[in-house]
């Protein structure tokens, strides 16, 4: 990528959904980016875009994200490939099937089907019926920056809009000192388009230290015309926002 703004493949924002507890709809999430607190509870989004069957197979993340991811794909085009990014994926259901495997001996098989990381968007393309390009990332750290990355490649492969999932839950106590960002449950989804609203670059800065996971935070830049810059924790990557919408 280049380091000068607007000699880089950039995009534009679109249409965007979220779902976490306590932050249900829209106004509420456009409340929230003036003090983005960490999203915390029990509650857990009712997902009518599942039918019945699918939806007592899906836990809360996958709930949240094809809640989200639902509001959006309605209206755009059926051909728009589809990005879902997750640190840690089903996280949850896989400590109860390792739980499960120590103390039993065995798992459930549907269990485990759906523990793997592009179990979630498969419910959405069986739900759905789509037959769209589908992707699942995790990168550790770098999964926000690889989300971006593998977005603008399929837009300036000539797609008409790329639709991204991001999701996590909190990490369970087993796992808790092995967290690197803070820890919270939350979905969201975008419809990206390619333009100049964001425009990437590169630019060596100082670690920062943040309050949301990188995934979140992300996704308050997106949506908060206030942000001006977006810096990944890991590596050099940046992105602008040029006030240029679609």
């Amino acid at each position: 990528m280049n380091s000068t703004y607007g000699t880089a493949p950039g995009f534009s924002l679109r249409n965007w959904s979220a779902w976490a507890p306590g932050l249900e709809n829209q106004q509420d999430w456009l409340d929230w980016r003036a003090n983005p607190l960490l999203p915390s509870g029990d509650t857990t989004p009712a997902a009518a875009c599942l039918p019945p069957l699918l939806r007592r197979r899906a836990l809360r993340l996958g709930r949240m994200a094809l809640e989200s991811l639902s509001n959006i794909a309605k209206t755009a085009p059926a051909e728009s490939p589809v990005i879902f990014a997750s640190r840690h994926g089903e996280v949850l259901r896989s400590q109860r099937l390792m739980a499960e495997l120590i103390t039993e001996g065995n798992v459930s098989p549907q269990s485990f089907s759906l523990s793997v990381h592009n179990a979630t968007i498969g419910l959405h393309t069986i739900a759905q019926g789509c037959q769209a390009n589908v992707t699942a990332l995790a990168g550790g750290n770098a999964t926000a920056s690889a989300l971006l990355i593998e977005a603008m490649g399929l837009l300036v492969d000539g797609a008409p809009s790329v639709l991204i999932v991001a999701c996590d839950e909190t990490l369970p106590d087993c796992y808790s000192t092995y967290a690197d960002e803070p820890q919270a449950p939350f979905a969201w989804a975008a419809e990206l388009v390619a333009g100049e609203e964001f425009m990437p670059g590169t630019q060596l800065v100082p670690p920062v230290t943040k309050t949301l996971p990188e995934l979140l935070d992300l996704f308050r830049f997106l949506i908060d015309p206030q942000q001006s810059v977006w810096h990944a924790t890991s590596g050099s990557l940046q992105w602008q926002r040029t006030g240029q919408s679609c």
